[in-house]
């Protein structure tokens, strides 16, 4: 069963390729990093049809994200309760659940959007204080927001994330760093206007 969001990602990654932002001008729905990647992975793979349909072939990239996320879920819990079982509950539910289960196979850009989100949270739980990690986590948590816009409402999350994860004399640097980091990544938004 495919639904139209999907189709429109797909013809999205199709204008792309062609020279395009999107096959309609004029319409600012979402950022279009998302679709990029859908272009960049459709390039890798060869073409729209490498794996039957042009939207297969998306959701093939979408198990590819999943998989990643599962991982990123585990790892993280992991570190955070340094329990190996509790980390594999914890990617069982993720990978598993009814919700996941529907929407996480789909060409939808929440999807990727999730995978960077959770790949900023773990390099900000692993990064121990350290300047590259926390500019990494900011990249990605930027991603994350210009994949789908509706991730800038982690951004206080994560702030907390790094004020956390940070040493005590370095909290107020680590929080302009992650802070400059992520929102220069994600304003570059405004050219596309």
């Amino acid at each position: 069963f495919y639904q139209s969001d999907e189709g429109t990602y797909i013809a999205n990654a199709w204008a792309i390729l062609h020279g395009m932002l999107q096959p309609y001008p004029y319409t600012y729905a979402h950022p279009p990093l998302g679709w990029i990647q859908i272009a960049g992975w459709i390039q890798l793979t060869g073409g729209f049809f490498s794996f039957g349909s042009a939207i297969n072939s998306g959701r093939v990239l979408m198990l590819l994200y999943m998989l990643g996320s599962a991982l990123l879920v585990y790892f993280i819990t992991s570190r955070l309760s340094g329990s190996r079982s509790c980390a594999l509950l914890a990617m069982i539910i993720f990978a598993l659940s009814p919700l996941g289960a529907t929407y996480q196979r789909e060409v939808l850009v929440d999807n990727i959007g999730t995978f960077w989100l959770l790949l900023s949270l773990y390099l900000m739980v692993i990064g121990e204080s350290r300047l590259s990690y926390i500019v990494f986590a900011g990249i990605s948590l930027g991603v994350a927001i210009l994949s789908k816009e509706s991730f800038l409402v982690f951004l206080p999350v994560m702030l907390y994330a790094a004020w956390l994860h940070a040493t005590t004399f370095q909290r107020k640097f680590a929080l302009v760093a992650f802070t400059y980091t992520a929102v220069s990544v994600s304003s570059s938004i405004v050219l596309l206007a």
